[in-house]
């Protein structure tokens, strides 16, 4: 369902309101459904859906709702109740038939300086809007507008978010290195871990190199990783990955590395947490490591229409990145957790108080998000993790061994909450593929995770959490 269409319908109706043209087609007035929660009148509806006054007192100038090159973009959603009904009645087949037939009766009328004729008009708002995000939980769009039309938009009773574009980014790695010992792995399979005292690392020898762990292993359970592509034909998988959506551009590649990484630390065969996990790649994320807010939007948006394909099913979306706090990104996560999907999301790597970053933020106030810190084989918080009271726990986040987007057998080591989240996101699945944990909720699986592996860490920021994942065997 597109948009383009109401929202040429509003600047024409708001040129006929200042105008003071009657709202109506050569074939009569526009009858609107009584049913939905729309006003008397199309003029009074577009007034409406726009926060303004039937009489056009306070109207935007239609002419200002199109941005100049020099605006910046803005993410319109909508609300879920009032706005779904008012925009369904706007645009069903009659009703936007009755609209076009009404823009081409005014071509005819004279207008005000400040509007174009119908067609230029709707054909500038149409270029100005550069995409839709129109899945079942989430609907809206985005693109260049002006300060008065953002305005207008924000005093909407149909509107649940207006909120300048931004950009989120993989979390910065810091170390690459090559190696054989998946020391993280081992950690998490181990409620005490102790180091050499001469080295100060994880002895080479004995049990805490064994990842321990039960058969089921993250069957039947999907992790959707929120990344930039993975390598679906490394060994590590097993054809167990599947590409699930693309908003980035035609190639089911990696190409920067970062998602594969993810993906195989979440569920590789022999260097990941849940060995038998399906994989989802939904990338979002460039090769330039950033994704716009706009297209996190989306990827979530899908994942929410697929995960609702398969009544069920136990999903956790991995999300290795962060950005500045955005109620249009917090809106969608929102929507993901209240269908029972678990978001697993990076602290960031700042050094810094994560209730700073979003998704980060949200751990304190949805508890289906957990929100992950990085620490070190020292069993020590990662000097450059984020942390604070919206870290819901640490995992391993130093030197983690998983693969390459570049071959089929390749590894490397990488560092940061980008690892560390996987870890957790692993957990999950791990837990809920258990027999006796399969109708636990998100809430359940992540109280499992966060509370029970209590005071292992040292030199924590003060408030930061002194919790670290363990798979309780």
């Amino acid at each position: 369902m597109r948009f383009s269409s109401l929202l040429a319908y509003a600047a024409a109706a708001q040129c006929a309101v200042l105008n003071h043209v009657e709202f109506s087609t050569h074939s009569g007035s526009f009858d609107v459904d009584r049913s939905s929660d729309i006003e008397n009148t199309a003029a009074e509806t577009v007034a409406n859906a726009f926060g303004k006054n039937k009489d056009g007192s306070d109207a935007i100038d239609a002419a200002s709702s199109v941005s100049t090159e020099d605006d910046d973009n803005y993410i319109v959603i909508f609300k879920q109740s009032s706005s779904l009904k008012a925009r369904d009645s706007l645009v069903k087949e009659n009703f936007v038939e009755r609209t076009r037939s009404f823009l081409q009766d005014l071509t005819s009328k004279s207008f005000v300086s400040t509007c174009k004729t119908p067609a230029g008009l709707a054909q500038s708002i149409e270029e100005n809007i550069h995409g839709y995000i129109n899945n079942t939980a989430i609907q809206g769009y985005y693109g260049k507008f002006s300060a008065a039309a953002v305005e207008a938009m924000r005093q909407s009773e149909h509107v649940a978010v207006v909120e300048k574009e931004s950009f989120d980014r993989i979390t910065e790695n810091f170390v690459y290195l090559q190696g054989n010992a998946p020391w993280g792995l081992a950690r998490i399979s181990h409620q005490d871990y102790s180091v050499d005292p001469l080295t100060g690392m994880p002895p080479t020898e004995g049990d805490n190199e064994n990842y321990v762990f039960l058969s089921s292993g993250g069957a039947n359970t999907t992790i959707y990783v929120l990344d930039s592509g993975v390598n679906a034909e490394h060994n590590e998988f097993n054809g167990r990955v599947r590409w699930g959506a693309n908003f980035v551009d035609d190639s089911e590649t990696d190409g920067v590395g970062h998602g594969s990484h993810v993906a195989g630390i979440a569920a590789g065969y022999s260097v990941g947490v849940a060995k038998y996990a399906n994989v989802v790649s939904v990338k979002v994320i460039d090769s330039n490591s950033r994704a716009p807010i706009s297209r996190i939007i989306q990827g979530i948006s899908w994942i929410i229409d697929d995960h609702n394909k398969n009544p069920g099913q136990r999903s956790i979306i991995n999300y290795s990145a962060v950005g500045a706090i955005s109620d249009a990104r917090s809106y969608a996560v929102q929507q993901a957790t209240d269908a029972g999907i678990l978001l697993v999301t990076a602290a960031g790597n700042s050094a810094a108080d994560a209730c700073k970053y979003g998704p980060a933020d949200m751990a304190p106030s949805n508890n289906g998000v957990i929100t992950v810190g990085a620490s070190n084989y020292t069993d020590t918080g990662a000097s450059f993790s984020n942390y604070g009271s919206c870290v819901t726990v640490y995992a391993p986040g130093v030197s983690i061994l998983s693969v390459t987007n570049d071959s089929t057998t390749g590894y490397k080591y990488m560092s940061g909450t980008s690892m560390a989240s996987p870890f957790v996101a692993g957990l999950a699945s791990y837990f809920w593929s258990q027999d006796d944990k399969q109708d636990y909720t998100s809430a359940q699986v992540r109280d499992l995770i966060s509370n029970y592996n209590d005071g292992k860490l040292s030199d924590l920021p003060e408030g930061s959490p002194n919790k670290l994942a363990y798979n309780h065997l």
